[in-house]
């Protein structure tokens, strides 16, 4: 009788592997704890395969699909990044997707304001330069700080 232990590996799908790397924008350093996840291309609720980056922001992600791919790259507080896998049809079953920068949530520098460069108080309804009380009479500002909306130096 002869043993056909073999023959189930020859049909098995190819295992696709994707490696990368995952660093802050702000300061080039790596990002460990880090989500990686691929997704389809044509429905990204659809998860497939996931990681978390090592200590040096490294991911590896292996697969058996060959459908068109998305890979998205996450860290709390930063914005997610994605990036397009292809295989090519017969080549190597490897892809390194490279660095992958993850910026901030803000939309760029914080906003400064007056001599003293620090963000802007929020006043929440105040009115600055008028005393809430009920004959609210306006009242001279007593120095530059307390009539501005900058916080001063403490």
């Amino acid at each position: 009788m002869p043993l056909l232990l073999g023959a189930g590996v020859a049909f098995a799908a190819p295992r696709r592997v994707i490696t990368g790397t995952v660093v802050s924008q702000k300061d080039g350093r790596p990002l460990e704890l880090a989500t990686a996840r691929l997704v389809l291309r044509a429905d990204t609720t659809k998860f497939l395969a996931g990681a978390v980056t090592d200590s040096l922001g490294r991911f590896r992600i292996v697969t058996d699909t060959t459908a068109a791919l998305r890979l998205r790259v996450g860290f709390v507080g930063l914005r997610s990044a994605g990036r397009d896998v292809n295989f090519a049809a017969g080549g190597a079953d490897s892809l390194d997707v490279g660095t992958l920068a993850l910026a901030g949530n803000g939309d760029g520098p914080a906003r400064r304001c007056g001599e003293h460069g620090r963000r802007p108080r929020r006043t929440a309804g105040r009115h600055h330069g008028v005393q809430r009380w009920p004959s609210a009479r306006p009242r001279a500002p007593r120095s530059r700080r307390s009539s501005s909306n900058c916080r001063g130096p403490r």
